[in-house]
């Protein structure tokens, strides 16, 4: 503990940095992010843009890049997202910035993030093309553990002849050495 109050004065650390390392969580105006989830969970901490204000989740993925290493945002629209790049581009110049409009996701990773890495592959199926963008969510969250991501989409929820249209590529994803998820 020493070690990170001399961090602190030294301004080689800061408070929310200090916190998030004492108590696995960081606080900052804008809410409190879980830093340790992922270590704690397995899952990463998301940063839900819904009932935000663009500063508050610019503040937050800010922290988020500061403590884990990479910030996820999920249901952020444009403007929010811009926000949240511009700021992450000032304030950490040479972090990655992904936005997907269809998702409504952003993710971040500052210079030195380490993706993790899962010999999975989760399949994810949508029935049409209302489902793209909780299926986009799926695929953030799941290529941000680690899985490899295959997404078939619009199989068809309006007759079994286009279910059957795409059966053979669904039938060739489960195999044994692949782990198998089913989203309702």
């Amino acid at each position: 503990m020493r070690d990170i109050l001399d961090a602190v004065a030294s301004g080689d650390l800061s408070p929310a940095e200090a916190e998030a390392e004492l108590t696995g969580y960081a606080s900052v105006d804008a809410g409190r992010f879980d830093a340790a989830r992922e270590q704690r969970r397995g899952v990463p901490e998301a940063i839900l843009a819904d009932g935000k204000m663009a500063d508050e989740i610019a503040e937050l993925a800010e922290t988020a890049v500061a403590t884990a290493g990479r910030a996820i945002v999920t249901r952020i629209d444009d403007g929010a997202a811009n926000t949240v790049a511009k700021r992450l581009s000032a304030d950490v110049p040479d972090a990655t910035v992904r936005w997907d409009d269809r998702a409504q996701t952003l993710v971040a990773h500052a210079p030195e993030f380490e993706p993790p890495r899962l010999d999975s592959t989760v399949g994810i199926v949508t029935g049409g093309t209302s489902d793209a963008e909780a299926a986009g969510e799926a695929a953030t969250i799941a290529s941000e553990m680690g899985a490899r991501v295959d997404l078939v989409e619009d199989v068809g929820v309006a007759g079994i002849a286009r279910v059957l249209d795409r059966i053979e590529r669904l039938r060739e994803k489960q195999t044994p050495e692949r782990h198998r998820i089913e989203v309702e």
